[in-house]
């Protein structure tokens, strides 16, 4: 079978990385959450967030490498990603936020701002997963 050129797929290379990081942010969530579901306590849900993003990455070293790359060249079309990344994680902050509170109202989670919690928490991902490429 003839290997067909990209552009036959793709019409140029913003467009396949706008596809890989589509793909894995599917697979990552589907990865997470599948970690989060055998979980009941606030706390441990959100420890599993943690221990299920930094997992996904850890297997996928040379994924996340790319995308550093390609994120390197900037272009129009990496502030339409951005935003679209943000968008998720403002969505996964949220709900995060709202568990915690809903353990605080069951008495299952001490009295804190669960805003401030689940931030440290997105701050340790984030610091985390960024510098697994560089070590």
């Amino acid at each position: 079978m003839p290997i067909l050129p990209h552009s036959f797929y793709f019409p140029d290379q913003a467009v396949v990385f706008e596809a890989v990081l589509e793909q894995m942010d599917e697979a990552l969530t589907e990865s997470v959450l599948a970690k989060v579901a055998s979980h009941t306590h606030p706390i441990d849900r959100l420890r599993a967030v943690i221990d299920g993003t930094l997992a996904f990455h850890r297997e996928r070293p040379q994924l996340l490498a790319g995308l550093f790359q390609r994120w390197a060249f900037g272009g129009r079309e990496l502030s339409i990603v951005l935003a679209r990344e943000r968008r998720g994680v403002r969505a996964a902050r949220d709900a995060m936020i709202s568990e915690l509170r809903a353990g605080i109202a069951r008495k299952e989670v001490r009295r804190c701002d669960p805003a401030r919690v689940v931030d440290v928490v997105l701050a340790v991902i984030e610091g985390a997963v960024v510098q697994q490429p560089t070590r």
